[in-house]
């Protein structure tokens, strides 16, 4: 940013670049957009009789096309206002008024128009349309609006697509996505900590849809969380449900986390969440960690990414392949992404005092409590939501210094146009392409 002074009189801040503007400019400006019959004052101009020539954050558009000011304004004194600080106490203060007030009046004369995808009701992939998306409307106080560069797709956006979630949208038709990546293009009045240009990654919090499955899309600044501006959007998409769930399972919410002498079980571990818990367990300096899958790609995949033995769960002998590897001893934590399937199983491979964190399940299931007496073990769930924004800042400092460190490696298993998003949805339940990693939607 460069900041030069007024030419006639020196006293006003007049900045170039990031669209901050002294009054007389930005009155200027916005008589162009309004078609108001105001008297714009000239650049510099101060005095009793003119406008104040100060940054106009306070002043709102009257109805009868006049403008007026919103609260107190002090009087000039006999040469004007000597500095914009005259208002609003420090230069530093008027600026970052003067900026707000720009960006809320001209940011959607900036962007393009975009496509979102909607859907009208409740019910399978195919209610899911696409279609043409106005730049959003000014963010209240509390918001941010983005433009998205990738959005994430998860179990949960078809749950929520379903009406099978506990959190549904409550009005139709509803833009569905819980999480993505992007540019920050607007911010709410007086919101402090985010600026146009930040790169951000956003998902929805009490497991509300942010409506990330669009080109733009405006979320609460209490679920966005800036990146540094070096990070792959991509990436970011991709990495932050699957990362601050491994993160949760096995570090934040555990009541002993895993670490140096457990022997970790991944049950399913080549979809997006599986593939972070073996990073994430490696990177918190767990030597050993057994993981599952149901295909030959991904046993390739999960021997790269530092598996030490992997167990087709397509075979029912799969849980004595594990108990084997093990020497009978059983391990210490198990990560279930389908507990309605294999949780009574999970117990019963559970080293002395060993732990299930169930990250993911489709319905009921039935266990034997015996089993968990036997080894006095613990079952805990998942729930990412539920997380205080302290502990989600904590899992993207941990994400960012693993991505920076190479040893967390978001994977991208696959892009989808926006106009796919219900092959993504379809995709992400069923893997009948064998897909391996993050699914994400490029706007």
């Amino acid at each position: 940013m460069r900041t030069v002074g007024c030419r006639l009189q020196n006293r006003q801040l007049h900045t170039q670049g990031r669209g901050q503007l002294c009054a007389g400019c930005l009155l200027r400006k916005m008589a162009g957009y309004f078609s108001l019959p105001v008297k714009i004052p000239q650049h510099g101009d101060v005095g009793g009789t003119a406008p104040h020539s100060s940054p106009i954050a306070l002043l709102s558009l009257h109805t009868t096309t006049r403008l007026r000011p919103r609260g107190f304004l002090p009087s000039p004194g006999p040469r004007g206002f000597e500095h914009s600080s005259d208002i609003h106490g420090t230069r530093q203060g008027a600026a970052m008024s003067t900026r707000t007030l720009c960006r809320s009046i001209s940011w959607q004369h900036q962007v393009s128009d975009g496509v979102r995808v909607v859907a009208d009701r409740f019910g399978g992939p195919g209610v899911l349309r696409v279609e043409q998306q106005s730049p959003p409307p000014d963010p209240r106080p509390h918001e941010v609006v983005l433009k998205v560069s990738a959005a994430g797709v998860n179990p949960a956006d078809t749950y929520i697509r379903e009406g099978k979630y506990k959190y549904l949208p409550s009005d139709f038709p509803f833009t569905p996505g819980i999480e993505g990546a992007g540019t920050v293009v607007a911010i709410g009045a007086g919101l402090e900590g985010f600026e146009p240009g930040d790169s951000c990654l956003f998902f929805g919090h009490n497991g509300q849809h942010t409506g990330s499955h669009a080109t733009y899309c405006t979320a609460d600044s209490a679920v966005c969380h800036r990146l540094p501006p070096e990070m792959d959007l991509e990436l970011a998409a991709a990495g932050a449900v699957a990362y601050w769930t491994a993160f949760r399972a096995l570090h934040q919410n555990m009541l002993r986390p895993a670490g140096q002498g457990d022997t970790v079980f991944i049950h399913g571990g080549s979809g997006a969440v599986g593939l972070a818990c073996l990073q994430t367990a490696k990177a918190l300096g767990v030597e050993t960690v057994i993981c599952s899958t149901g295909s030959s790609l991904g046993e390739a995949l999960l021997y790269a990414q530092g598996a030490s033995l992997v167990v087709d769960h397509r075979h029912e002998g799969h849980m004595k392949a594990v108990m084997k590897a093990t020497s009978g001893r059983g391990v210490d934590v198990v990560v279930e992404m389908l507990a309605n399937a294999n949780l009574g199983e999970d117990i019963k491979i559970l080293a002395q005092h060993g732990r299930v964190a169930v990250v993911g399940s489709r319905g009921p299931v039935n266990v034997d409590p015996r089993d968990l007496m036997l080894c006095e073990g613990f079952v805990h769930g998942v729930y990412l939501w539920s997380a205080t924004r302290e502990e989600r800042e904590d899992a993207l400092a941990f994400l960012i210094k693993g991505i920076e460190s190479g040893a967390l490696q978001p994977n991208v298993g696959r892009r989808y146009p926006l106009a796919q998003a219900a092959e993504a949805h379809e995709e992400v339940i069923s893997r009948s392409a064998k897909t391996n990693g993050k699914i994400i939607l490029i706007p």
